[in-house]
């Protein structure tokens, strides 16, 4: 679970356009969506280093604007992906990129993808080694490849787009006539490469929002507060989960000190909303200080955590707060 502690954040919408997009020419044995076991028709283990994707460079967005995109929704990219050869010579390779925000969580090796093998016009020192129609490589080099649509997701928490890979390729001696892309299966089940925790140096901006609280009245022997909460995220929809506060507790219900309250757990809040609710409470003493904690879900593995101003309350007198 990623705990993400923010108050506010700019929002950059990203515009849509016509890029060029360098897709596979062929398709693949599980279809064009498949990531690599599916293609390959059987289970693999992909325990061999031998060729691998290293790194994302020379990133554009679709349409232009900044490298970030708005946990939630869906960016499209074109990217030079390097390519590490860590051995001699390999075969009709082929590069497979999970777009389905990993659900199964296995990285690319099953769910849905986007892949690509190596042609004359993508990669950066093309070579055919075999005499057939699939791209081979005998050095490091490098494809370029445009994705679309993909989840804007940041499971791992470092602050940038989560996109799985894989590495498929034939080594010599297992090596067959490659002609389309059902031919690029891997030589055995070890002879594929996978990395779940691949990223993409497309900053991921997280949900945000802006929790007040404020003391209303002085009821008899209680004092009543209220709380109002924006949702300041551009896609994402917020549900409370939790709300405490430092004082007083839970104020979901009623318990203790805290005698009533229309606070509810689960509200919903869509992008640029706000709600607001009110809770009476017993002050023991002359005065409290205290502060809200709000978690909210985005349906994501992240949950925002919302701070609000302090405030003090002194019984008899008014009162005061901070940020």
């Amino acid at each position: 679970m990623r705990i993400v502690h923010v108050a506010s954040f700019l929002a950059v919408v990203l515009g849509a356009g016509c890029a060029d997009q360098v897709k596979s020419t062929t398709q693949a044995l599980g279809g064009p969506d498949a990531c690599i076991t599916e293609s390959a028709g059987r289970h693999l283990t992909c325990t061999a280093n031998d060729v691998k994707i290293a790194q994302a460079t020379a990133i554009e967005i679709v349409g232009g604007g900044p490298l970030q995109c708005v946990e939630g929704s869906t960016v499209s990219f074109t990217a030079t992906f390097l390519i590490d050869l860590n051995t001699t010579a390999r075969l009709d390779t082929r590069y497979f990129f999970g777009t389905d925000a990993d659900p199964n969580g296995d990285g690319a090796l099953s769910g849905t993808c986007a892949s690509s093998v190596i042609t004359s016009s993508n990669g950066s020192s093309y070579v055919d080694l075999d005499g057939d129609s699939c791209g081979d490589v005998n050095a490091d080099q490098s494809i370029q490849v445009t994705l679309t649509d993909i989840p804007c997701v940041d499971n791992d928490g470092d602050g940038s787009l989560d996109l799985p890979t894989c590495t498929s390729w034939k080594q010599p001696g297992s090596d067959t006539v490659c002609n389309t892309a059902e031919d690029t299966a891997p030589g055995s089940p070890s002879k594929c490469s996978c990395d779940a925790g691949f990223d993409v140096p497309i900053t991921v901006v997280p949900p945000s929002g802006q929790l007040v609280k404020a003391h209303v009245e002085h009821l008899s022997s209680t004092e009543r507060y209220s709380l109002a909460f924006s949702n300041t995220s551009v896609t994402q929809t917020l549900t409370l989960e939790s709300l405490n506060d430092s004082h007083f507790g839970n104020l979901l219900a009623a318990h203790d000190d805290v005698l009533a309250t229309t606070c509810a757990g689960g509200a919903v809040t869509a992008p640029g909303a706000s709600f607001a609710c009110t809770f009476d409470a017993r002050i023991v003493g002359g005065s409290e200080t205290d502060q809200i904690t709000a978690t909210f879900s985005d349906g994501t593995a992240t949950h925002l955590v919302v701070l609000s101003n302090t405030l003090t309350v002194t019984v008899g007198a008014s009162s005061s707060s901070s940020p």
